[in-house]
């Protein structure tokens, strides 16, 4: 019979990052690496949080780190996205507000475009959008005004064009 792989002895990176004190006297030489209680873990990063032994030996880390959970004033999108945040529609999103979300959030939002479009959009599209082309037209309305003022221009460019010929 095959002997049980203890944390300690398999995976001592993540042996390291046991929680000192919230583990109710459990220790890491005592948990199994498929083991399926949850147990306290303290990372590089100074956050605490729970998971089973499998999920951090299948590639789980920090929550907060990996944006699935959000910490008011560290990783939220107000304190990471102030641009997007300042958007955030002041009545259509209820009681919810940017720091109740990480950047990275598949939550639909509504948002109040600078030309006064209220629309609905989901979180993590907003912020990638702002990255890709900072000072967008993000509102589909705008966009739409701006793809058909561009048409027109082409268009009057090209008869210009054609006339003079």
């Amino acid at each position: 019979m095959a002997s049980k792989k203890f944390l300690t002895d398999e995976r001592p990176e993540l042996a390291a990052q046991w929680h000192p004190d919230l583990n109710a006297g459990l220790l890491p030489t005592e948990v199994g690496l498929s083991d399926r209680r949850k147990v306290w873990w303290l990372g590089a990063c100074a956050h605490s949080w729970q998971a089973t032994t499998v999920a951090r030996c299948g590639g789980r880390g920090c929550p907060v780190c990996a944006g699935k959970s959000v910490i008011a004033g560290e990783n939220d999108l107000e304190t990471q996205c102030p641009t997007v945040a300042s958007q955030w529609h002041p009545s259509l999103n209820g009681p919810s507000k940017p720091s109740d979300f990480t950047r990275k959030s598949n939550v639909k939002a509504w948002w109040l475009c600078p030309e006064g479009h209220s629309y609905e959009a989901r979180i993590g599209e907003r912020v990638r959008g702002e990255e890709t082309k900072p000072g967008s037209r993000a509102c589909p309305i705008c966009s739409r005004a701006n793809h058909s003022a561009k048409l027109a221009s082409n268009s009057a460019k090209t008869s210009a064009e054609s006339s003079s010929k």
